[in-house]
């Protein structure tokens, strides 16, 4: 099982080889709230075919160590370095989703020389100016650090898709393999990650131009989430 190591904390991570002789730049992917590696099985062998993919499980998530909360997002994006670095690769592209979009933004405003490029989907900036999700679906999020992996998973099709990719999304969950049972005393911790995340946001981002395209998700400029429509 391959570990990175950050001082005293252990992160696992994955590390699937390209597919093709000639490999491109590799891909560290970061996952959102309480969710461990194993949520990109769908992802990882299409990116495979044609470069490396390093996959890990957050600190607190999964396999990687539990360290007492709450977590930041800085720590967390040096997490990630630590994970690119245990990988053995000097850059990669980064592709983070929710939580772990806020995580990428981090990473490539504390060690740019470290990214080659950067994915956002289903994530925000946070800060002041930012427009959250209502009061429901936050709650919601906070409530399913402490669900099993495979409930929350599916509990949580109806706030992550819109009404037309739902039946897919479903369908797609009933294929994915078991995933990393709950972890006690976790749920606390990721929920304070994401408040603080949400609250302090990365007010310095708008100064960065950057080419771009957004994945959708549940943070949008314009309107609120409320929850499943």
């Amino acid at each position: 099982m391959p570990i990175a190591r950050r001082d005293d904390l252990r992160l696992h991570y994955e590390l699937t080889p390209a597919g093709a002789r000639e490999a491109g730049t590799p891909v560290l992917l970061v996952m959102g709230l309480g969710v461990s590696a194993t949520r990109w099985w769908p992802t990882v062998p299409i990116l495979a075919e044609s470069r490396p993919v390093i996959a890990f499980d957050n600190r607190g998530v999964g396999r990687s160590d539990r360290v007492p909360d709450p977590y930041s997002t800085p720590e967390m994006a040096d997490d990630a370095i630590a994970v690119l670095d245990g990988a053995g690769f000097e850059r990669a592209h980064v592709y983070g989703i929710s939580l772990g979009g806020m995580i990428a933004q981090e990473i490539v405003l504390r060690h740019p020389d470290r990214v080659a490029g950067l994915v956002l989907g289903a994530t925000a900036a946070g800060g002041p100016d930012a427009i959250s999700p209502d009061e429901t679906t936050l709650a919601f999020f906070r409530r399913r650090a402490e669900m099993p992996a495979s409930e929350a998973v599916w509990a949580s099709v109806p706030y992550s898709y819109g009404s037309t990719m739902r039946p897919r999304a479903r369908a797609a969950h009933r294929r994915r393999p078991r995933a990393a049972p709950p972890v006690p005393g976790r749920a606390r911790a990721l929920r304070r990650s994401t408040d603080r995340a949400l609250a302090g946001g990365l007010p310095h981002l708008p100064n960065r131009r950057a080419r771009g395209r957004p994945l959708g998700g549940a943070f949008p400029r314009r309107g609120r989430r409320r929850g499943p429509s």
